[in-house]
């Protein structure tokens, strides 16, 4: 029997079970020159690995016959890691080849990055934007020495000011940046702050804020003194109560509130939808990166 709850889900996995998209993350490395308080990633012994020619050249004929096979109209690549700018030579190689084939192919191809802004410059968005950029996603907790204590370098510098200084240089394109503003019960009270900054800060770009609350990672949960054992919460209400009171914010100071809403784990209800990691190894949500028990194949 087709109830409310039933059409509900459909519509909020609508986007998930589109068969005419293969959307993917690859990561070329956990890497990362940050060293971020909640960072899912952190202590994984794979962490420096970084994909070599062989692995690379692997992930690249896995995309072409996953795209062919499939009959793709479009493909949809996040570049991902530990932090993808590390990786520069990687990037350009490994897009270089997959936008010949789909252009070749008549596949629609679009490329978003989610980084950390430290070493985001215009040469490595202009390259993107040749092919597809459509998103660039950056994280931020809170101004100044907020971001700077839950987001330092490795080590040990700030890094909001540099952030915000490469963001505002970008030049338009016709994407949008995306600004991640994660919350928890260590820095709520410095959420509003932000919100009121980021409205005033002069980017040339689109840009769209979402809301995120930090939960409790796998490498933490064991440790009652760690950064998510003592400032995250599970209490849904009170998550709601937050995002309530800071959605209602930022209508009164003129930001738009996302109208997107989705189901998640993100790739866990679509069969198209996939993270690669440096490996080759295939998972199902991003923050399974690492955790080879989950894994649920390899490009090779």
């Amino acid at each position: 029997m087709l109830t409310k709850k039933n059409i509900v889900e459909s519509m909020l996995d609508i986007d998930r079970l589109n068969q005419e998209i293969f959307s993917s993350y690859i990561a070329f490395s956990t890497m990362c020159n940050f060293a971020c308080v909640y960072c899912y990633e952190e202590g994984q012994t794979q962490r420096c690995h970084v994909m070599d020619k062989e692995e690379i050249e692997k992930t690249i004929n896995w995309y072409k016959q996953v795209l062919i096979k499939n009959r793709y109209k479009k493909c949809k690549i996040t570049l991902f890691g530990g932090e993808p700018l590390l990786h520069i030579k990687l990037i350009k190689f490994f897009i270089n080849q997959i936008g010949n084939f789909t252009r070749k192919n008549k596949i629609e191809l679009k490329i978003a990055i989610i980084t950390n802004g430290y070493l985001l410059n215009q040469d490595i968005v202009d390259f993107l934007i040749s092919y597809g950029l459509e998103e660039i996603q950056i994280t931020l907790d809170g101004i100044g020495k907020v971001h700077d204590e839950r987001h330092p370098l490795r080590n040990g510098g700030p890094t909001f000011e540099k952030i915000i200084n490469n963001v505002k240089q970008i030049n338009k394109f016709n994407g949008r940046f995306l600004f991640r503003v994660s919350f928890d019960n260590d820095n709520i009270k410095y959420i509003k702050e932000l919100l009121n900054y980021l409205k005033n800060v002069p980017i040339k770009n689109n840009y769209q804020i979402y809301l995120a609350p930090i939960h409790q990672t796998t490498n933490q949960s064991e440790t009652a003194c760690s950064f998510c054992s003592k400032n995250t919460t599970e209490n849904i209400e009170e998550i709601i109560n937050h995002y309530k009171d800071l959605y209602d914010y930022m209508s009164k100071i003129g930001l738009s509130i996302p109208k997107y809403i989705t189901n998640g784990p993100c790739m866990t209800v679509s069969k198209d939808t996939v993270l690669v990691d440096p490996h080759g190894k295939l998972f199902k949500c991003v923050e399974m990166i690492g955790l080879d028990n989950l894994s649920v194949g390899n490009v090779k």
